[in-house]
């Protein structure tokens, strides 16, 4: 499997309905066998239809959202907190950030990042995104 961009966030970035920069953003690490469906809409897709997956935790609110004049979709540094001791994370999701969790809406899936999978240790998950490409995530 490789990184990859939802359906849903392809069609809003080109259609210049997700402005990057404002998103409420959310990523989730997840467990078990990393798929992705290019048509998942939304994260209760994941464990629905792929259904070993494993939802570990959602991140604290992505800050720092740019785009350079690169097109390099950018971050700062995302934290996710309470994941458990043990628990394999295999794959992350970025997602737009709704009240009910399992309905925000997906935008990447990232299963492919140096360190990936780890087992984590109940201390928190610092995501830094690749520097080699100017700090982002993928590029317009």
């Amino acid at each position: 499997m490789s990184n990859g961009i939802y359906d849903f966030a392809r069609y809003m970035l080109s259609t210049g309905n997700l402005d990057w920069r404002a998103a409420d953003m959310v990523l989730t690490a997840w467990s078990g066998v990393p798929t992705f469906n290019p048509a998942h809409r939304i994260v209760s897709d994941l464990s629905i239809a792929v259904g070993a997956a494993n939802k570990l935790g959602d991140s604290l609110p992505i800050v720092d959202s740019t785009v350079d004049s690169e097109g390099y979709n950018q971050t700062s540094a995302v934290v996710i907190q309470g994941v458990a001791a043990s628990k394999q994370v295999t794959y992350f999701t970025m997602s737009l950030r709704n009240a009910v969790p399992d309905q925000s809406e997906l935008l990447l899936f990232v299963d492919t990042a140096d360190g990936l999978p780890f087992v984590s240790n109940n201390l928190e998950i610092v995501v830094i995104p690749d520097w080699a490409e100017a700090r982002g995530w993928f590029r317009a």
